[in-house]
């Protein structure tokens, strides 16, 4: 590492920091940005097999959607709490860090819905357990008729003996549901989970994606229900969801550990403010074959260094020790500016903030064959509908200036020098170009003093169908019923979450303080939990705001997520995240396991 003053410019004749600001210069295998749990993983996959790894996170905390915060003497998750048992990918990491003995399995007894009932009035009923995303494998079940009605449940079960006119084609979830059960099935069983889930009206969702194999299991049954039984008998029996003992924040620190024991270089509070291809003789770090990078070895080039990890240091000629090809990114950390310089480059950013970073390097003849009107530098971009904004909360990423809306696009280079062109980026920033807007979700974590809450009234929560009277949340999580850890920790009091919000409708907490957030949020958990909630209960109150990208559950996103993945191919540059990789721990750990198999692969062959 270096630790000088810059000044002037540097020794390749960019531009250096500010007479007052420190540079340091980092060489690595690979270089991370983003420090959510996709990001964390993808590092912690890569320093397993001996590569040198630097991770940027622009916050000043990891872990992206796995929040925490310290409330009333609880240390409590603010974004996910749980994780999808299916494939035991999220299971098998836990029993990589040594975590096994440590997930919880939820109380058994499951939710509630709510709806606008007969007479236009607020009416709560135990979620039916027999179906998969609300839709029922028995519409003429009890549970299923306290929530229909008569008239709704014999509607549903017209789909019994109605024909099948479109097998295996179905994509609309909403659309599948309405025409085949009716609209009651829709609003008051199917939207309620799709909003909690994936915060995403059915209608935009697509069924294969969303309910994996329902379309041939309609073929099979010759109904919705019928095919949706078949699922149900098909599945493992138990829960599909488990936690971690003390939170799933615990995820965070365990990963945040190992990292360092692998003598990764971790960076919270980094800005990234340019990424540069770099090409010819010693452009790129080398790999296995350069030079040591035992776990807790940090190697640098420069004078006057210091390791972040326990090890010594190794100084190396900056020439002989890079390979031909690679990736330089500058980023700024509090008064210092970094300087890494990697073979690889992992981005685990959203998407938007990906776009940012990529497209100034889509200049050039191949930017110009897939940008019209991008092949010279000071032409018009096209990029501009990328500029999506994102969140305090999504954790996740860091960049630096937006993407200008109009006018030149920057070049980045190296030496004076425009960078070389590189069809890969180039099609990855058309992919991206016009992404959907990222969808905000608020979370609110209330910790009360409610002994009327003791009997979990509504088992472990309620989802909220749209249009029910009096209530402005989608969701409640009572946490404590849910989690009998949490429950033992706050010993009588009650930890609740409420999320709002959806794609395409504004926040009803939008513009609110703390304060009107707290108020709103209560009346909502006395109204769902038909519970009194006097002002006095209120112990604590948190509010969280999540941006989260499109999934590729809507429908036309997997086309888009598989051209920005195919543009990636197998080279040094990957991209993963939940905007690729879809909704759940589960989903996004094992994208980012896949995402850096070819890393790991050419580390594994000597870098051949």
């Amino acid at each position: 590492m270096i630790d000088s003053q810059g000044s002037g410019s540097d020794g390749d004749g960019q531009h250096g920091a500010g007479s007052d600001q420190k540079v340091m210069v980092l060489d690595a295998d690979v270089v991370v940005v983003g420090g959510g749990i996709a990001g964390l993983v993808a590092a912690f996959d890569c320093a397993k097999v001996g590569l040198r790894v630097v991770l940027l996170e622009q916050h000043d905390k990891l872990g992206g959607c796995i929040g925490r915060v310290e409330l009333d003497g609880l240390s409590l998750d603010t974004g996910a709490e749980s994780f999808a048992v299916r494939g035991d990918t999220v299971a098998n990491l836990l029993a990589s860090l040594g975590m096994s003995d440590e997930m919880a399995v939820p109380n058994p007894v499951g939710a509630w819905l709510a709806f606008r009932g007969d007479g236009g009035v607020l009416d709560t009923a135990p979620a039916p357990a027999t179906g998969v995303l609300g839709i029922p494998a028995n519409p003429l079940a009890a549970e299923v008729v306290r929530i229909l009605g008569w008239r709704g449940a014999w509607r549903a079960y017209l789909d019994r003996v109605r024909p099948v006119l479109r097998i295996g084609v179905a994509h609309s979830l909403g659309e599948l549901v309405r025409t085949r059960m009716g609209r009651a099935v829709l609003d008051r069983l199917v939207t309620p989970v799709a909003l909690g889930v994936y915060s995403t009206d059915p209608a935009d969702l697509e069924v294969n994606t969303v309910v994996p194999g329902l379309n041939q299991a309609m073929t099979r049954a010759g109904s919705l229900s019928g095919g949706v039984a078949q699922l149900v008998a098909a599945r493992k029996p138990g829960s599909a969801v488990r936690g971690i003992t003390g939170g799933m924040h615990r995820l965070v620190d365990r990963l945040h550990a190992e990292l360092l024991r692998f003598g990764v270089e971790v960076r919270v509070g980094a800005t990234v403010e340019s990424v540069a291809v770099v090409k010819g003789p010693g452009a790129g770090v080398a790999g296995r074959g350069s030079g040591s990078h035992a776990a807790g070895r940090a190697e640098v080039t420069g004078c006057g260094s210091e390791s972040h990890a326990a090890g010594r240091i190794a100084e190396r000629d900056p020439v002989a020790s890079v390979a031909d090809t690679g990736w330089r990114l500058t980023a700024t950390v509090d008064a210092t500016q970094l300087r890494v310089t990697a073979a690889s480059l992992v981005l685990a950013t959203p998407a938007d903030v990906t776009a940012r970073l990529l497209a100034p390097l889509a200049v050039g003849p191949v930017a110009e064959a897939v940008i019209p009107g991008a092949g010279a530098v000071g032409a018009p971009t096209s990029i501009s509908p990328l500029v999506l904004g994102t969140s305090p909360g999504a954790g996740a990423g860091a960049v630096g200036a937006p993407l200008p809306s109009s006018g030149a696009v920057p070049a980045v280079g190296l030496s004076g020098i425009a960078p070389p062109v590189d069809a890969r980026v180039a099609a990855i920033v058309a992919a991206l170009a016009g992404w959907p807007a990222a969808v905000t979700v608020d979370v609110v974590t209330l910790v009360l003093d409610a002994r009327a809450l003791d009997d979990a009234p509504r088992g472990t929560g309620v989802l909220v169908a749209p249009g029910t009277p009096g209530v402005a949340a989608k969701a409640l999580t009572h946490s404590t019923a849910k989690w009998p850890w949490l429950a033992a920790a706050a010993a009588g009091r009650h930890v609740v979450r409420l999320s709002y919000g959806s794609a395409g409708v504004e926040s009803p907490l939008a513009d609110l303080g703390l304060e009107h957030v707290g108020v709103r949020a209560c009346a909502d958990t006395a109204a769902l939990l038909n519970t009194p909630i006097e002002p006095g209960m209120l112990r604590a109150v948190h509010h969280t705001q999540w941006c989260d990208a499109v999934q590729p559950t809507v429908i036309g996103q997997c086309e888009r997520v598989a051209a920005v993945e195919a543009a990636c191919g197998d080279g040094s540059l990957v991209l993963t995240g939940g905007w690729l990789a879809g909704t759940g721990l589960a989903a996004v750990i094992s994208h980012a396991h896949a995402s850096v198999r070819g890393i790991r692969a050419r580390a594994a062959s000597g870098g051949d």
